[in-house]
């Protein structure tokens, strides 16, 4: 069993400093509010090269809180699993959103996601 700390971040600037201070293994937990991520989704690269020059062991990625049932969910749903493959992480954690109407359409269309975005990765879609 490997153990991380959790290093959780809301910009660049901030994960470049934490970085510094790490030097264990960790979960890499992106912007937890989907309107937080949207700053970071489109400069991931730039997330996973401070990652990698820092030398850090990265087990896990916990992705940004959205809507997994939602058409859209790949614009934020897809990143957090490249990054996860390209971290060499072996799992990429989700939190589905509180689904309040057709609950259990919302959750078939959660769970079909999932699915598709395991076949994607190497690493494992935990929910």
């Amino acid at each position: 069993m490997r153990l991380g700390a959790r290093l959780g971040f809301s910009g660049l600037e901030e994960l470049e400093a934490r970085v510094r201070e790490v030097n264990f293994p960790v979960e890499l937990a992106l912007p937890h509010l989907i309107s937080d991520f949207s700053d970071v989704a489109e400069r991931m690269p730039e997330v996973r090269d401070i990652v990698t020059a820092a030398r850090l062991e990265v087990l896990s990625v916990h992705a940004s809180q959205g809507n997994l049932a939602a058409d859209d969910y790949r614009l934020w749903a897809a990143p957090a699993v490249r990054l996860a493959d390209e971290l060499g992480a072996t799992s990429v954690t989700f939190h589905p959103s509180i689904a309040r109407k057709d609950r259990m359409a919302g959750q078939y269309a959660a769970m079909s996601h999932l699915k598709e975005l395991q076949s994607e990765t190497r690493a494992i879609v935990a929910l």
